[in-house]
């Protein structure tokens, strides 16, 4: 189908690239595993070493893997798992570097006894669960099977879970979130998720789950784009029925991808300028108007990163001039700059200047400067005082000319005095 060899063809190129590395070994572990609530692993013998709170794969396997324990780390280490990842009501762990397979369509599709849906990663009542640089791809079902699809990642109650940097990838849904809130959605690649009957599909779908954050993903060539379909349902049922979450970060930062954004960028910033409507209760207002990379990531600390402001004069000493010169240095471009004299009203200059007539006595000075992107950047408070110049005394002065002409007086008659007294030589 056009779909499954476009699907081979991206993950072929994303191999090549090395975003998607899939380990491999002679044989690989057939049979499911869980680690237990007290930390061991069943069965004995699988390709799992352990090493304290830290669980490493050692292969490829073909079966699920079900964490009961709280506290852990679950290193993927680039091995290959088929039928997913499951945890049950546990906190407090990392899932790092697996590559998650599922059943292309058509192929051993089904659902385990319970009924529920076969997916990439599940959390089930989960909190500060961090999933971290995981690819899943090719997470299929046949849609009229019972009417559930598969999940690339799936969120089932719990909260404040983490996930960012993953590749979730040719899924019939990409991520799905149900009764959870508080989770963060960040820096993923949420790409070509639709349902081989063009059903049910969908990049990221909410159920009864907000206060929850997403931003920084590129959400790109889904059957659909975000939470809703064009028309803003799908047979019959909303995508986000009593969902309302946040879908940006705010400006600069941004929000998401979708591909098809349309807009005009804001000042360079790789952002658009047309809002993306998921729907009235979720939207996002600062959409990117390019993918989401590294560069982008590095481009946005600097725009948040306020100016540092050096002053360099005045210092913390005494001036006994009213006439103080103020001059700093500004370590990124600005739009413009201004000053506080003892907190007074702000004034607004070009560059280094010198403030005129200070009264006498102490004074503080702050200098602020607005950068390019909006953000101000404020110097340390300088505290420094103006003292009145002491005045001129005439009498000094007399008394100093007069002690003079005396030391010269006094000099010239000792020369002579000497000169006379000498007697000649022989």
């Amino acid at each position: 189908m056009k779909q499954a060899a476009a699907a081979i063809l991206c993950v072929l190129c994303l191999i090549s690239l090395g975003v998607v590395q899939i380990r491999t070994v002679k044989a690989q572990y057939q049979g499911n595993i869980r680690i237990n609530a007290d930390g061991s692993i069943t069965p004995i013998s699988v390709p799992i070493v352990q090493s304290g709170n830290t669980y490493n794969l050692t292969n490829n396997i073909e079966g699920s893997i079900t964490a009961n324990r709280s506290n852990i780390v679950l290193n993927g280490n680039g091995f290959s798992l088929s039928n997913g990842l499951l945890l049950y009501e546990v906190s407090n762990i990392t899932v790092n570097g697996f590559v998650i397979t599922g059943n292309q369509f058509g192929a051993n599709v089904g659902y385990p006894e319970n009924g529920d849906a076969e997916d990439g990663i599940l959390l089930s009542n989960t909190s500060n669960v961090m999933i971290v640089n995981n690819t899943i791809f090719s997470i299929w079902s046949i849609w009229e099977l019972n009417g559930e699809a598969f999940n690339g990642i799936d969120v089932e109650g719990g909260n404040s879970n983490i996930i960012t940097g993953n590749l979730i990838l040719n899924d019939a849904t990409g991520m799905y979130f149900d009764n959870t809130q508080k989770n963060l959605i960040i820096n993923n690649n949420i790409v070509d998720n639709a349902s081989q009957d063009d059903l049910g599909s969908i990049g990221i779908w909410f159920c009864d789950a907000s206060n929850n954050t997403i931003y920084h993903n590129n959400i790109i060539d889904n059957l659909v784009y975000g939470t809703a379909a064009s028309n803003g349902d799908w047979g019959g049922t909303p995508y986000t029925p009593n969902s309302a979450n946040v879908w940006d970060d705010g400006f600069p930062a941004g929000g998401n991808y979708w591909g098809l954004q349309t807009g005009k960028e804001i000042n360079n910033t790789g952002i658009s300028d047309s809002p993306y409507m998921i729907d009235s209760k979720n939207i996002d207002r600062y959409p990117l108007i390019r993918p989401f990379t590294s560069s982008f990531l590095a481009n946005y600390e600097q725009e948040i990163i306020p100016p540092k402001v050096s002053v360099i004069s005045p210092s913390n000493k005494l001036y006994r001039d009213a006439n103080v010169s103020l001059t700093f240095a500004i370590d990124k471009p600005f739009d413009w700059i201004f000053y506080s004299l003892d907190g007074q009203n702000n004034v607004t200059i070009n560059g280094n200047t010198t403030i005129s007539n200070i009264a006498y006595g102490s004074h503080s000075i702050t200098v602020y400067a607005n950068s390019t992107f909006g953000v101000i950047g404020v110097s340390k408070t300088i505290d420094f005082s103006v003292v009145k110049p002491e005045p001129f005394n005439s009498m000094v002065v007399i008394l100093l000319s007069v002690a003079v002409i005396a030391i010269v007086i006094g000099l010239t008659v000792a020369i002579l005095y000497y000169r006379r007294h000498q007697k000649p030589e022989n």
